[in-house]
């Protein structure tokens, strides 16, 4: 813990496992992605319970848990992925059901940098995520009914500095580089 070279060292100890379990089952996923402790597996239902029970067994430290789908969707990390009918997938924003839709008060002593910043996040996320128009919009509703709660107005959405994603606007090329900088914390009063 601590060490920049942890998650290295937990990567490459994850994907031994991971190789171990995968060839030594009987009848392995057909896939298996992972992002740091949370992993998406496609298998055959009727080896869930058989396959849970054997990658247990591999390291006494190493226990997964199963989350099955539910109504044909299931939450992976900010991601509902929704199973078709057809059988192709369809994605949005997932909130655990203990989220608050609390973000930065726009009337908060915080630069206004930062609180047209949650209203770029929130929005690139749905865009990125979102994988039909009828999710996003209904997605973009939802941040803008959440944050207008905290204080955000008409104008911060149409603030042209609340849609750019560059972090750097104002930022020119043929300027030479900063020599130095000094930060000066805000104290109201």
């Amino acid at each position: 813990m601590g060490s920049p070279v942890s998650p290295i060292t937990a990567n490459a100890f994850m994907e031994h496992f991971e190789e171990k379990a995968l060839s030594s089952f009987r009848n392995p996923p057909r896939f298996w992605g992972r992002y740091v402790d949370d992993t998406m597996v496609v298998i055959k239902k009727t080896d869930v319970h058989d396959f849970t029970k054997h990658i247990n067994s591999v390291h006494d430290a190493i226990k997964f848990t199963v989350e099955e789908e539910s109504d044909n969707c299931i939450p992976m990390l900010d991601t509902m992925i929704t199973r078709n009918p057809n059988g192709c997938l369809s994605f949005g924003v997932y909130r655990k059901p203990t989220h608050t839709d609390q973000y930065l008060d726009f009337a908060s002593h915080q630069p206004l940098e930062h609180k047209l910043g949650v209203i770029r996040t929130l929005t690139h996320r749905a865009k990125t995520i979102c994988s039909d128009q009828d999710t996003l919009n209904t997605e973009l509703h939802h941040v803008k009914r959440a944050l207008s709660v905290c204080g955000y107005t008409k104008w911060a959405w149409n603030t042209p500095q609340s849609r750019k994603l560059d972090p750097k606007p104002n930022a020119r090329k043929d300027t030479a580089p900063p020599k130095g900088h000094i930060t000066l914390p805000y104290v109201q009063g």
